[in-house]
């Protein structure tokens, strides 16, 4: 079997930017997978972008522009693959939130997905989010959407950004920060509520311990309304997915 040059040569700079865009990723580069299964699926974008780098700009022949541009094709591909993880962040903070607020936080536990601690609530919203994202094929529209980067930013060629990609990616970041409020807006909600009717008690009955009182209140509030919170996240995961995606071809457009 004979390969081109030019075939190798573009495969090579391709594996640069899915082997970034994997690794730097949560929901493809998570604890949970095995190194072989991160490699092989990164492997195998590789080698569905070779068709499409081939049809793009002549492959660099000269090792100095050949290294520039694979450097470039990382660094395009951590970018994306961090822009991918903040899906799952929108989630984890929203969690994060409602743990502070509820008193979950009191009770960390060592998120296997990130290495990080997180407590009860913002563990939940984690493993529904990522049941949601593989069980509606979301994940194949993320893929989707990197992959096209490749007909709108050749890997033959050293990456760019324009006003027009940083206008959209700042936008499309404001709503996703918005969406992590929206999420846990409900039962953040009811928790200030709980912590008013509380203050009220505090005032007019001094002598009772409003401490000891609170926590459980807060706690059984959280609990009763979780499901309810849980209810919407078909949608809002569908919201955020879509913003991932133009995020993701904005950045590499």
């Amino acid at each position: 079997m004979v390969f081109e040059l030019s075939a190798v040569t573009v495969f090579v700079l391709s594996l640069a930017r899915t082997s970034a865009w994997v690794a730097s990723s949560p929901l493809f580069g998570a604890n949970g997978i095995a190194a072989v299964g991160r490699l092989a699926l990164a492997i195998a974008l590789a080698l569905v972008a070779v068709p499409i780098g081939l049809h793009g700009p002549v492959p660099p022949t000269d090792l100095f522009v050949f290294a520039t541009v694979m450097f470039g094709q990382i660094a395009l591909g951590l970018m994306m693959g961090w822009i991918t993880g903040l899906a799952l962040a929108i989630f984890q903070s929203a969690g994060a939130i409602l743990d502070v607020t509820s008193g979950f936080s009191v009770s960390s536990l060592l998120d296997p997905a990130t290495g990080a601690q997180t407590a009860v609530i913002s563990r939940v919203f984690t493993l529904a989010f990522m049941a949601i994202f593989f069980a509606t094929n979301a994940h194949l529209a993320v893929v989707g959407g990197f992959m096209g980067t490749f007909e709108a930013s050749p890997v033959t060629r050293l990456p760019l950004f324009d006003s027009d990609s940083v206008a959209m990616a700042a936008v499309s970041l404001s709503d996703l920060m918005l969406a992590g409020l929206e999420i846990a807006a409900p039962l953040l909600g009811a928790l200030l509520l709980a912590e008013v009717a509380l203050a009220i008690t505090a005032r007019f009955v001094p002598q009772a311990n409003i401490f000891m009182v609170g926590m459980p209140l807060k706690l059984g509030i959280a609990l009763a309304l979780l499901g309810s919170t849980l209810a919407t996240f078909p949608v809002y995961s569908e919201r955020v997915i879509d913003h991932i995606v133009s995020l993701v071809v904005a950045v590499g457009a």
